[in-house]
Formats: C-alpha cells, sequence, structure tokens
C-alpha cells in the first residue's frame, strides 16, 4: 500500500459546491469543507432553509467564504440559473459533492399529494 498523500492542495480559490447542503449529510459534508478553506457553495431546493444553514456554516468558518443559492436539481430552469450565477460569482467550480437526489412524484417535492420539504 502506498503512502497518503498529505499535502494540501486546496485554497480559498478552490470553490466546492454541495448539493443539499442545507441538513444531514450535505450540511455536514459542507461544514467541513468550509473549515477546511474552501470557498464553499450551500444549495438547497428550499431558500430560506439554505440561508439558515449557509449562516450556521459561515459561523462554523468564520475565515471561508461560504455562499448559497438556490437549486433544485429536478429543475432545469434552476440548473440553468445555478451554472450561470456559479460561473459570474465563483468562476466555476473544483469539487461538487453532489448529495441532492432527484425528487418525482414523491412526498418531499410537493409533487403526489404530500407537503415540500427542504
Amino acid at each position: 500500500m502506498g503512502a497518503i498523500a498529505t499535502d494540501k492542495w486546496w485554497d480559498m480559490d478552490t470553490v466546492a459546491v454541495v448539493t443539499g447542503s442545507n441538513k444531514g449529510i450535505g450540511f455536514e459534508a459542507a461544514r467541513i469543507l468550509a473549515e477546511q478553506g474552501l470557498t464553499t457553495v450551500v444549495t438547497s431546493r428550499n431558500e430560506e432553509l439554505g440561508k439558515q444553514a449557509a449562516a450556521k456554516i459561515q459561523a462554523a468558518a468564520p475565515e471561508s467564504r461560504v455562499l448559497f443559492h438556490q437549486l433544485d436539481i429536478s429543475d432545469p430552469a434552476s440548473v440553468d440559473a445555478f451554472a450561470a450565477w456559479l460561473q459570474k460569482e465563483a468562476g466555476g467550480l473544483t469539487v461538487l459533492i453532489n448529495n441532492a437526489g432527484p425528487c418525482y412524484g414523491c412526498c418531499c417535492c410537493g409533487s403526489g399529494g404530500g407537503s415540500r420539504r427542504g
């Protein structure tokens, strides 16, 4: 077995996007990335919950740049708007953690009779 690389390859110019990062595993992944000094982009379908999560992550990593943008990966218009914003705001991305799952016809998206959640 080879040695594990321990050299830091990232800095504040490294942009990490974590989809579905307003709670759970996505939130924790985004928090850790921000604490490591990466520019971290928090995304969520629910704008209010996403902004709250970004504020908590920023408080945990005050020296890091933490951004938020609404993103619903099942909505092509939302994906296009996010991509344009990300290019303008951060020049693109270096790391993508695609934590959000598509939601078609289930209770979490508001279709199928259920209520929409974050």
